[in-house]
């Protein structure tokens, strides 16, 4: 049987290599009839047609002739996270120049919230913990004359040297960065010079022009490493995807550091696929705020959230009634306060002065304060109350509180009415598919079955299965029906239900 033909692999891009299929492999392949995996063994292989005949390990006589590409070594299946060919992601996906944007990707397949999109496996991960010597060199440079970007990225461009081969080396080097930042810095000669000085091991002679645009390879195209804190890890065609404060996408890490990459919205064929650069922490910050952080990634956000005229996140008290809300807009560069929601009047220029400041002083009170102080942080959210409706300063201070209350059982009923207006805020302000959403929903059913008195009443159950549910919703969207938080909340749902 022909190598080229029915050859199968999960390696990172650069690195496919054929795996021969043969008669009687155990193997996981993918059953029509709903679209997923499951276990068989190679019965036929049709060279002419590219088709596997799958003998089914639960002996279904139904959908066993299954395309190549959709069939993998047994060994190999790692669930929904095995990555996938370079060649099946250029199927799904594609690359195009926008400009003003550079290159973007866009799906070719329709999608449905929840779908995958593709997994990739990365180009390189940056490990303290895989090279010691290497994180231990750096961080002594670090201190002798502390770096502009830090040890981290220094660290992940000398990994790049000793991991990479010409192939990996020329798609890491495939991405954005500032033309202008690729010129050797003065911190990549005095890391290079210790690199020399101390022999370290495969780093004496390292050419300082690849160094330099290695580093800022990394420094504009890097993701956080899923479980060590200092790892970072770098992708192919995920470095393609352009940022939105309301991406269509969302994604997770699979095993082996695979990018999960799936739809958290219904997207047709040609679509654009982006994800957000920022925390979740973050998104539900004024678009001021947003548009600040993502500065580092070297770009003003345009994205359809920032260019929205009113920013919901940012609502003040009318200074008139006190009942409605006066929005923030923006037009171009000017920001000013629409009138009142409720009595319609408008904000005269010395009241819009006087809260604008007000709040410029919350941004600094959030960035000081101790999260465990809660007498403090029961202060300071007082105060601001008397000067914001529906503002994501009030959102954050009451998180905080909602994570203290709650493991008192004297404070549940007070944790509930927090968790509830939390709620609200988010489904005013970002409804759309997060772990912040679903874990809003989570809480506020939780904190229904542990607050108020006991025994509690069937009405109770049920409606903190109401929230279970959308929790479910929410999750199923981000990590798929299987995923292990959708399971939790489908878990929590099923058995407040079956108690109501």
């Amino acid at each position: 049987v022909s190598v080229e033909k029915w050859g199968h692999c999960s390696m990172a891009p650069g690195e496919e290599q054929a795996r021969p299929l043969v008669l009687g492999q155990r193997v996981y392949a993918v059953w029509a009839g709903n679209g997923k995996y499951y276990p068989g063994h190679v019965e036929a292989l049709n060279e002419e047609t590219g088709v596997v005949t799958v003998a089914w390990e639960d002996e279904g006589d139904d959908h066993k002739e299954v395309a190549a590409d959709k069939v993998l070594p047994f060994e190999e299946y790692q669930g929904e996270a095995t990555p996938w060919l370079m060649s099946k992601i250029d199927a799904a996906v594609e690359v195009r120049s926008i400009e003003s944007k550079g290159r973007c990707l866009f799906t070719n397949e329709a999608k449905s919230p929840g779908d995958i999109i593709f997994v990739e496996a990365p180009i390189c991960a940056a490990l303290p913990s895989k090279h010691p010597a290497v994180w231990e060199a750096v961080n002594e440079v670090h201190k002798r004359q502390p770096l502009d970007l830090g040890a981290g990225w220094h660290f992940a461009a000398a990994v790049s040297m000793l991991e990479l081969d010409e192939q990996g080396t020329k798609l890491a080097l495939d991405k954005w960065a500032p033309d202008e930042e690729k010129v050797p810095c003065q911190d990549s000669l005095n890391v290079l010079s210790y690199f020399t000085e101390r022999q370290v091991k495969g780093l004496e002679q390292v050419d300082p022009g690849l160094y330099q645009k290695m580093l800022v390879s990394w420094r504009y195209n890097a993701f956080a490493h899923g479980s060590e804190s200092d790892g970072l890890v770098m992708y192919n065609r995920i470095s393609m995807m352009a940022h939105s404060c309301s991406a269509t996408c969302c994604w997770q890490y699979g095993p082996d550091d695979t990018f999960v990459l799936r739809s958290r919205v219904t997207l047709e064929p040609g679509a654009e696929i982006t994800v957000s650069y920022l925390e979740e922490d973050d998104l539900i910050k004024g678009t001021d705020i947003r548009r600040q952080k993502l500065e580092m990634w070297r770009f003003w956000c345009a994205c359809d959230r920032c260019q929205l005229e009113v920013d919901v996140t940012r609502g003040f008290a009318c200074p008139k009634c006190m009942a409605g809300v006066c929005f923030v807009a923006r037009t171009g560069s000017t920001e000013r306060m629409i009138p009142c929601n409720v009595c319609y009047a408008p904000v005269r220029k010395e009241d819009q002065e006087e809260l604008m400041g007000y709040e410029k002083q919350y941004y600094d009170v959030l960035e000081g304060i101790e999260k465990e102080d809660i007498p403090r942080i029961e202060e300071v959210r007082g105060c601001a109350l008397q000067c914001f409706k529906q503002h994501w300063v009030v959102y954050q201070l009451e998180q905080w509180l909602i994570e203290k209350y709650r493991r008192d059982d004297q404070l549940l009923t007070e944790a509930l009415l927090l968790a509830q207006r939390a709620l609200g805020f988010l489904t005013e302000t970002s409804p759309w598919a997060s772990h912040t959403l679903a874990s809003a929903y989570e809480t506020v059913g939780e904190l229904l079955l542990t607050s108020g008195p006991k025994p509690l009443r069937k009405e109770r159950y049920r409606e903190a299965a109401s929230y279970f549910e959308r929790g479910y919703r929410v999750m199923s969207a981000i990590c798929g029906d299987e995923g292990d938080g959708a399971l939790v909340l489908r878990s929590k749902w099923a058995n407040a239900q079956q108690k109501g």
